[in-house]
């Protein structure tokens, strides 16, 4: 009975210790103009006090420290501002219209490990989608293949093409291509197979699949067909 007893008192703790957050603050002032509604101010001061509360908390500051890129810092702010803050409350909000200015308090709560693991994705995808990335695989005017590899797809042997878009092809200018040519024990080409998808904006990821012949004994080559 005292092992059932300690293992349930364990148990009940569980749930509080993973859902247990900080507290965070953040309080700002926006001065409309004319073309402003009030809503519209109200919107705008709300969105300031919660950024302040994110730039204002240390684990934000550190997880923050190494990032200089002013475009991925102010994007991380607007996205983790909606996505981390808690059972938010509006602690004080005043109106001055006669100099156009509404201030907005909040009281939120933040879980640490989500900002360091949210704010870790985003850089490790920025620097993934910045950097050229040196594969050593074909690449054309518009692709850069980032991986190929013969796998089992749909119950046939295939390669299997993952390829970079490096701009914006919309469908009115055509599927992009990937063609995979097969020889015979001669090195001599015997046959072909194209796969065709659309860029519809940089950096999309495409993936092709192209069939094997039925016959072993031949070889390969593939290419990006511009």
């Amino acid at each position: 009975m005292k092992i059932i007893r300690i293992a349930v008192t364990i148990l009940s703790l569980v749930p509080t210790f993973l859902s247990a957050g900080e507290i965070v603050s953040g309080e700002a002032c926006y001065r409309f103009s004319d073309q402003d509604s009030i809503q519209a101010a109200k919107d705008i001061a709300l969105s300031m006090a919660k950024r302040e509360a994110l730039e204002g908390y240390s684990v934000f500051v550190e997880s923050t420290s190494t990032v200089q890129n002013f475009t991925l810092k102010n994007d991380l702010i607007s996205s983790l501002s909606v996505a981390v803050l808690r059972k938010m409350k509006i602690t004080k909000q005043t109106e001055d219209l006669e100099n156009r200015t509404i201030c907005t308090a909040i009281r939120a709560e933040i879980e640490p490990f989500e900002i360091k693991q949210r704010v870790t994705a985003a850089i490790n995808r920025f620097r993934q989608q910045n950097m050229n990335i040196q594969t050593g695989l074909p690449e054309s005017s518009w692709g850069k293949v980032l991986k190929a590899e013969e796998v089992v797809w749909r119950e046939r042997d295939v390669l299997r093409v993952v390829v970079q878009c490096k701009n914006n092809y919309r469908k009115s200018r055509g599927t992009k291509k990937v063609r995979v040519i097969y020889y015979d024990t001669d090195g001599i080409p015997s046959g072909q197979r194209k796969d065709g998808e659309y860029c519809d904006d940089k950096g999309d990821i495409l993936v092709y699949h192209l069939g094997f012949p039925t016959n072993k004994n031949f070889t390969y080559s593939f290419e990006l067909v511009d």
